[in-house]
């Protein structure tokens, strides 16, 4: 694998969290993003218009999956984000679902 003249520091840049330094990079572009809303996909539910993939999940591949009611509570409650991804004259809509098992536990020392 060949890296161009800049891919180094950039992948350092990264790696190191330093957006300022990505910036004086020739060529290196940095999306800034937008936090549009929370919500869960039991929310979606009450809307009674589910995304695809939650569609899929629940409802038409559930049986496949052998998704009992644990497993489908444990889905309800996945949190579903959206953000505008945005660079110069172009904005995406991101969508990031976070399924987290163990969100409500406690560390015990």
């Amino acid at each position: 694998m060949q890296k161009g003249p800049t891919g180094g520091a950039m992948l350092q840049a990264v790696l190191n969290g330093n957006l300022e330094a990505l910036k004086k990079e020739k060529g290196a572009k940095v999306l800034k993003f937008q936090h549009l809303g929370r919500s869960t996909m039991r929310d979606a539910t009450k809307t009674h218009i589910l995304p695809e993939l939650e569609f899929g999940l629940l409802k038409q591949f559930a049986r496949q999956l052998k998704l009992g009611a644990k497993e489908r509570s444990h889905l309800m409650d996945m949190f579903v984000d959206k953000f505008h991804a945005i660079q110069e004259h172009m904005c995406l809509e991101v969508t990031v679902r976070s399924l987290c098992h163990s969100r409500g536990v406690t560390a015990d020392y």
